[in-house]
């Protein structure tokens, strides 16, 4: 194995890992040569160098690992953030039927519903990003599950994202849009 794969194997170790080799390292240079010896630790003078060297190579690292580890979690987050912002920016551009789905979704007060694996509605939410399709189900009946981010945004702005739903007549009007449809969601 050459320099240069040990080096990468040395970077796939975790920061903790890093970390303990540089707080031993530390303890063994720093502690008072009384409390080495109470200790009974003791460390020749031309291995201390080394330990020294290693301990300080074993803190860059850390500090390294940690800066990284750190970015990368903000970056995550960050990005995470922006993919849900651009989800939830598809509620103002539903079709009817798609309005329809999150409708009788909200009416009923569940996140999961069932329709067939080849309604329109519910396949075009889904390439939204605002319905998940189950990896189990049947041809006429596949459950679809809103996102709980999506969710909670729905039901916290209901009465500015679908008004119908406190409409007596609106309601009426989307039962009879739903009796009307076949049974096979086309």
């Amino acid at each position: 194995m050459s320099w240069a794969e040990q080096i990468t194997k040395l970077a796939e170790l975790k920061a903790r890992y890093f970390f303990a080799i540089a707080v031993i390292g530390g303890l063994l240079i720093f502690l008072p040569a009384n409390v080495r010896q109470q200790m009974a630790v003791t460390i020749p003078e031309s291995v201390r160098q080394w330990v020294g060297l290693s301990t300080l190579a074993a803190s860059v690292f850390w500090l390294v690992l940690t800066f990284v580890q750190f970015f990368s979690f903000v970056q995550n987050k960050i990005s995470e953030r922006r993919l849900k912002a651009e989800v939830l920016g598809q509620l103002e551009t539903l079709s009817q039927r798609e309005r329809d789905v999150f409708l009788q979704c909200l009416n009923l007060n569940q996140r999961t519903i069932h329709r067939n694996i080849n309604d329109a509605a519910a396949n075009s939410l889904r390439s939204k990003r605002l319905l998940a399709m189950a990896s189990q189900g049947s041809v006429l009946s596949m459950p679809f599950t809103i996102p709980k981010f999506v969710w909670d945004h729905i039901k916290a702005n209901d009465t500015v994202l679908f008004p119908e739903l406190f409409d007596e007549a609106a309601m009426n009007e989307l039962a009879q849009r739903q009796n009307n449809h076949s049974w096979m969601g086309l």
